[in-house]
């Protein structure tokens, strides 16, 4: 479900109403709103006059009440130390109403598929009272220790959440002095991959943590909990956000490698203690977690003295790097990633410093220039150094220890897929039912708002940014594809195809590599390379052949056509500092096709019923040349 998240409302309903409608008409539509923090201010309350208030008579629900106004969205809410005109401790769930809900005191509730657990109230920060205790053990009881639950809403945040941040700033200083124990302990205990809250006032979001494991057995899964902090409704503080919206999918419908899937970034439980990290020889960072002899450090923890450098020029070489750090203390090595067989560096390194406060100055001055570019400074996280291997029958991934041995092209952790990828195969935002074939390293996909019912995506599985950063042994597999796709095309609809990749800067600064593929007819595609300079020149943008170029040395922004039959490969280097039109490149097969209309895909978008049927007509047709079904048998 698409969720909507506000933070304390405070009675201001028509302002948060409006903007509501307004996002969810802009970018919906969304399932439902969540209120955390406090729903109600204590001008909401009845006068001492008013022995049996009632929501007429009362603001902010008055017009909510009589229908002359009305919720955009399903509405569900908490209270703190305020109740409104007509709650108070003992109320339960009910529609005080139209479409606004009082989730009541505390307890878990299915809504919209997603499991959401609530707690009411206002408590000290180091709560004992019994009633607290009470509300807490209650909640808790609720909870089945085998089944995350997808959503905790609170009004207050957890004591503690500031803990093993692992590098990133604390919104309270480092203080701790911020939430209550009991929040505190009904997130420890429910675990929910999303908490939010509110009463701070201010906009925070934690790193994600793992989570402790329900119980001590080996391979007890431990998934990963976002906290954000949400600032309160109508502040004018843009950066203190106080919507959120966030695509959660349902625990029930999630494959465990999805569940526990981990970011870079990730941190141990900031209501655990972790143990500290030490170093070892060789680089690798280890943790003995208690145990004699150490072992393998967890993913998500940090180095104090590594610094993991992104956006970096592939000109750049160790003595550059060397350069300019060397101000920051000493340094003990550099390292430049690069390709094992070309030799060709990937655009990010690693800079070791010889005390950890010399890497605290490197992080907080992030952003600084390196070779013409603004570097990325941050922690680097420990290594795991298990190798992944996929299956072709099978979305999820083994694990294999001596698949990496195997591999020419090694990932750091940065490079893995992320959580919040939509191509990343084993993202829970990923539409499975549009995947129609997948290999060992690449799988191909239904196009989201197609131009024809043909046009697919080959992908990398793993979070790979562009074409040029595609390791040989990947890039194998996309050319596979290409082959199979190009024999069907010809023999079941007499037809050749267009395929392209853009690789651009994109807003959310997260890109995963993609080629779109598309049939086109044979009279069509004799003319495509003609067509696709035309529309090119007519906006100053220039194509030149070029079949090797995946060689190009920096090669950063750019625009490829591949016409297979017609051995044409057109390539647009995007200059430096300038912006590439976002659709130029579906514009340009869109008018190819003699279709301009349809050269945006939200205006092609098909219904979930639509897509599905697609895909299996897609996965027939393509069946009798998928070389992954035929390596596979």
């Amino acid at each position: 479900p698409k969720v909507l998240v506000c933070g304390d409302a405070q009675g201001n309903l028509d302002e948060l109403f409006n903007r509501v409608a307004t996002v969810n008409a802009k970018n919906g539509p969304f399932d439902m709103l969540l209120c955390a923090g406090e729903f109600f201010s204590s001008a909401d309350v009845g006068g001492e006059d008013d022995d049996q208030p009632n929501y007429v008579d009362q603001d902010p629900l008055k017009e909510y009440v009589t229908g002359a106004k009305k919720a955009p969205l399903p509405t569900y809410f908490i209270c703190g130390k305020e109740w409104g005109p007509k709650l108070d401790q003992t109320s339960s769930f009910q529609e005080v109403a139209k479409n606004i809900f009082f989730l009541g005191n505390h307890g878990i509730r299915e809504l919209h598929g997603l499991r959401v657990g609530y707690l009411c109230g206002s408590y000290s920060m180091q709560a004992s009272e019994s009633l607290a205790t009470m509300q807490a053990k209650s909640l808790v009881s609720q909870h089945d220790p085998e089944k995350p639950v997808d959503v905790l809403l609170s009004v207050q945040w957890p004591l503690g959440v500031n803990n093993n941040l692992q590098g990133q700033a604390a919104p309270d200083g480092g203080k701790g002095k911020m939430g209550t124990s009991v929040v505190t302990s009904v997130a420890k205990t429910l675990r929910p991959r999303y908490h939010f809250a509110g009463s701070e006032g201010i906009f925070y979001e934690r790193a994600p943590y793992v989570n402790s494991s329900p119980s001590d057995r080996e391979g007890a899964v431990k998934h990963i909990t976002r906290f954000l902090g949400i600032a309160r409704v109508g502040n004018p503080d843009k950066k203190q956000r106080w919507l959120y919206a966030a695509n959660i999918t349902p625990v029930t419908e999630m494959t465990m490698e999805a569940l526990t899937t981990r970011p870079a970034n990730t941190t141990a439980s900031p209501y655990e203690s972790a143990p500290a990290p030490t170093f070892q020889a060789g680089g690798d960072l280890r943790t003995t977690g208690g145990r004699e002899g150490g072992g393998a450090a967890p993913q998500g923890a940090y180095s104090e003295t590594i610094c993991h450098v992104a956006n970096l020029p592939y000109k750049v070489n160790e003595d550059t790097l060397m350069f300019a750090f060397a101000g920051f203390g000493d340094i003990l090595r550099v390292h430049i990633a690069r390709d094992r067989e070309t030799k060709r560096a990937r655009g990010f390194g690693f800079v070791e410093f010889k005390d950890k406060e010399a890497a605290k100055k490197a992080v907080a001055a992030s952003g600084f220039d390196v070779g013409g570019r603004s570097a990325r400074v941050s922690f680097a996280p420990e290594r795991n150094d298990a190798g992944q291997k996929r299956s072709a029958s099978d979305v999820s991934m083994d694990t294999e220890g001596n698949e990496r041995k195997k591999k020419r092209f090694e990932m750091h952790p940065l490079m893995l897929r992320s959580q919040d990828c939509w191509f990343c195969l084993s993202s829970p935002k990923v539409e499975k039912h549009l995947v129609v074939s997948v290999g060992e390293e690449v799988y191909l996909a239904l196009a989201k708002g197609p131009l024809v019912p043909e046009h697919v995506l080959i992908l990398p599985i793993m979070h790979i940014p562009s074409g040029v950063q595609v390791p040989d042994t990947v890039w194998n597999e996309v050319e596979k594809y290409k082959e199979c796709l190009m024999r069907c095309f010809q023999e079941t609809k007499k037809c050749g195809m267009v395929m392209y990749e853009r690789a651009t800067n994109v807003r959310s600064g997260q890109s995963h590599c993609h080629f779109q593929v598309i049939p086109i007819s044979k009279s069509t595609e004799a003319m495509a390379s003609e067509h696709i300079e035309k529309c090119g020149n007519s906006l100053n943008i220039k194509f030149v052949q070029n079949p090797q170029w995946r060689e190009e040395d920096d090669l950063d922004q750019y625009v490829v056509f591949d016409i297979p039959t017609q051995k044409s490969t057109l390539l647009h280097r995007v200059p430096q500092g300038s912006r590439h039109p976002l659709n130029f490149a579906r514009e340009v097969v869109a008018r190819l096709l003699g279709m301009p209309e349809r050269a945006d895909w939200k205006d092609c978008a098909l219904s979930i019923e639509d897509e599905k049927r697609m895909a299996e007509n897609f996965k027939k047709l393509f069946e009798p040349y998928d070389w992954s079904l035929k390596e596979e048998t």
